[in-house]
């Protein structure tokens, strides 16, 4: 098991002069459900860690899918640093289908991608699909 990660809370998304609420917390918190474990003690916020992830939303898009036919998407970079010092970063992309039920949102988009993050941090490859750019 590795040291914890503490994980800032970025600024929320927002796209076409909308704002989502709530939306920097979300990412943190989900960032951290996917790094504990991996690495025990990780948590959201300033904390004593020796290793801390900074997260931006860069693209956070929510659309009404089911009748828009057009795709939610998400993009977030993931800057790791050692103490003062960037020591590696990821950015995940991801956009839902053309096709939905209704109900998905851009947070809905990033569980995967993350844990996939996170296993490739501890050191173990998952299987995925998914576009993290490194």
């Amino acid at each position: 098991m590795g040291k914890p990660i503490s994980v800032a809370i970025p600024i929320d998304g927002e796209f076409s002069g909308e704002k989502y609420p709530q939306s920097g917390y979300g990412v943190a918190r989900r960032l951290v459900s996917s790094l504990l474990p991996y690495f025990p003690g990780s948590a959201v916020g300033v904390s004593n860690s020796e290793y801390h992830i900074i997260p931006e939303l860069l693209h956070w898009e929510n659309r009404a899918t089911e009748w828009s036919g057009k795709p939610d998407r998400v993009k977030v970079s993931l800057p790791l640093y050692r103490g003062q010092q960037l020591i590696g970063s990821a950015l995940v992309k991801a956009k839902s289908s053309w096709w939905t039920l209704g109900g998905d949102r851009p947070e809905d988009l990033i569980e995967l991608p993350f844990d996939v993050y996170a296993a490739g941090l501890a050191g173990i490859k998952k299987p995925n699909r998914l576009v993290i750019e490194k």
